[in-house]
């Protein structure tokens, strides 16, 4: 009997999807990169992200809440939660400002410090 399960559950499948009329993705140049994280900004965008974190909510709901849920139901609700969280994800990925990352002081720089540094008055 355990073997028939650990046969059942190691069971590889595999599926191939052709998509008609694919069209091949635009390489992510630094122009388009730029224009992606403007859309932060839109009114627009920023309305069909609220309306993905409720739709997701939704499914969050109706999975917990689902009493009379058949098994396919059940799948098909999980799969939406998933693909929802992964797709905001990937929007905040790519949508996202990296912050720039501040350099160390150069000598130069220290060296000017130090002498206003040296000029100021200190009044106790």
């Amino acid at each position: 009997m355990l073997n028939w399960i650990k046969k059942l559950l190691s069971r590889v499948e595999y599926r191939v999807l052709e998509v008609e009329g694919a069209v091949k993705l635009p390489e992510l140049t630094p122009e388009l990169k730029d224009s992606l994280r403007v859309l932060q900004s839109h009114s627009g965008f920023q309305y069909m992200l609220t309306r993905l974190k409720l739709e997701q909510a939704n499914l969050k709901k109706y999975l917990h809440e689902g009493f009379q849920l058949s098994e396919q139901e059940m799948h098909h609700l999980q799969a939406g939660i998933h693909y929802t969280g992964w797709l905001e994800r990937e929007i905040a990925r790519l949508t996202s400002v990296p912050r720039k990352v501040e350099s160390a002081i150069s000598s130069e720089d220290h060296k000017l410090f130090e002498e206003v540094r040296s000029s100021l008055d200190i009044i106790q």
